[in-house]
């Protein structure tokens, strides 16, 4: 696991008019899908974000392995709900628990 700052996560958002996010989609669901050894594939998950009703799968699919990796803290529904009505709560849950998995 990469340890990523989030003032400079804030900042690349904003420079990049939010194209930083899809990197950041990727990324993290990359580090996921390793750390854990889940099935899936990142690259097919960041591009389905771009297709209609395609979002629902890689946001269904990244939200799944963010329970896996912090071992169920989080219940499921809860994150697919972030998802997909305030998406930055699900980016801040994302990034602690990577962060903490990172200085381990």
């Amino acid at each position: 696991m990469k340890r990523r700052n989030r003032l400079v996560q804030i900042l690349l958002f904003i420079v990049t008019f939010g194209m930083y996010g899809i990197y950041w989609f990727y990324a993290t669901s990359k580090e996921m899908v390793e750390y854990k050894r889940l099935a899936g594939s990142p690259i097919l998950w960041t591009i389905l974000l771009f297709i209609p009703f395609g979002s629902f799968f890689s946001c269904w699919k990244h939200g799944k392995a963010i329970v896996e990796v912090t071992d169920s803290k989080y219940p499921f529904f809860l994150i697919y709900v972030l998802w997909l009505l305030f998406n930055p709560a699900v980016w801040l849950l994302t990034r602690i628990e990577l962060n903490k998995l990172a200085e381990e």
